[in-house]
């Protein structure tokens, strides 16, 4: 199964970074994609269409960054957009992507995700192959990875930062 997984367009620092549970406020989860996150999110969608990289449908986890890069990103590719709880930042999104292998008519599905879940996730599905590096994720990163549905390992087979589509790599 090809699972093509992007991390939100760039959304800036939460003015609330100082607050104590700051990943939870709302001010956070509600935070927009600054003009420059628009701009990654777009320039990652043309080169996903001008690559022949087109999932079947976009999940994303349900903050507002995470919502408007998949709704850029469908919007351009003309697929369906879907709003997925397993895909929140808190949520071990690895059980939900061995969820989604099991299911043998997912051929090729892209999750819109956060630094928080998808590189765990990544790390847990590898752990057959003892490959526990995960390289940090850019904003409006892509990565195309090709899981193993016996063993949910991965192999990566493309990684695109923005500067790879003309856009500026943020972290």
């Amino acid at each position: 199964m090809k699972l093509i997984l992007m991390r939100h367009g760039f959304a800036g620092i939460p003015k609330d970074v100082h607050v104590t549970n700051w990943k939870w406020s709302k001010e956070n989860l509600e935070r927009p994609l600054l003009p420059e996150g628009r701009a990654g999110a777009k320039a990652i969608a043309r080169w996903m269409l001008d690559h022949d990289q087109i999932p079947t449908r976009i999940e994303h986890s349900p903050t507002s960054r995470t919502t408007e890069t998949a709704k850029i990103v469908g919007k351009i590719l003309r697929v369906p957009v879907i709003e997925n709880q397993n895909l929140f930042i808190d949520k071990p999104v690895d059980q939900y992507i061995k969820r989604l292998a099991d299911d043998k008519s997912n051929k090729r599905v892209m999750l819109v995700g956060h630094s928080d879940n998808i590189p765990p996730a990544l790390r847990m599905l590898n752990w057959v192959q003892d490959k526990f590096e995960v390289d940090q994720f850019a904003t409006a990163e892509l990565r195309v990875i090709d899981i193993d549905r016996k063993t949910y390992s991965w192999d990566e087979l493309l990684r695109v930062l923005p500067s790879d589509a003309g856009a500026e790599d943020l972290y």
